[in-house]
């Protein structure tokens, strides 16, 4: 079973991957293979706390708008369903601690994200400013959205019913 999970982080590339590679040598007591700036990986055993029979996680880092995206992938061997939200969150805590900013979880697809982030590597920009191209579907408040199909509902795009169902479903009603 594979999850992926992503956090943005608002520091440098090299900044952020110090503190993921720290967080696993550290807290996880994990040894690590890295590739500087571009992917950690390490071994999940067998865990009470996170309810992992084996697997591994592979932690993937690409330079996004003014700081980091953060890819993890787990692929977990499981009985019951594995805790990787747990296992996440507490890499997570340390890293923020680390680097002392806090990250913001975003959805972005892997595939997109792996080919940025190779893309980057092997250009040797890696160290330069640009940023991935990739799509990110950042969180959008329940009052963005109203203002969105508003606007459809103004320009006779949608229906006053189905502008009053979306309301209805934005606001919980």
């Amino acid at each position: 079973m594979k999850r992926d999970l992503f956090h943005y982080f608002e520091s440098d590339v090299k900044t952020v991957y110090a503190a993921y590679v720290k967080a696993a040598k550290e807290k996880f007591g994990k040894d690590c293979s890295t590739t500087p700036y571009h992917t950690v990986s390490f071994g999940l055993n067998y865990s009470f706390k996170y309810n992992m029979n084996g697997g591994a996680c592979h932690i993937h880092f690409i330079p996004y708008k003014t700081g980091t995206a953060v890819g993890l992938r787990y692929t977990i061997v499981q009985m019951f369903g594995a805790r990787y939200e747990a296992h996440d969150s507490d890499m997570v805590g340390f890293v923020e601690k680390e680097i002392g900013a806090k990250s913001t979880n975003i959805s972005i697809d892997m595939e997109e994200f792996m080919k940025d982030s190779n893309r980057i590597f092997d250009d040797g920009l890696k160290n330069s400013n640009e940023t991935a191209p990739i799509q990110v579907n950042e969180a959008v408040s329940s009052a963005d959205e109203l203002k969105k199909f508003k606007e459809l509902l103004d320009s006779g795009i949608i229906t006053q019913e189905e502008f009053d169902a979306k309301k209805k479903q934005l606001l919980g009603i």
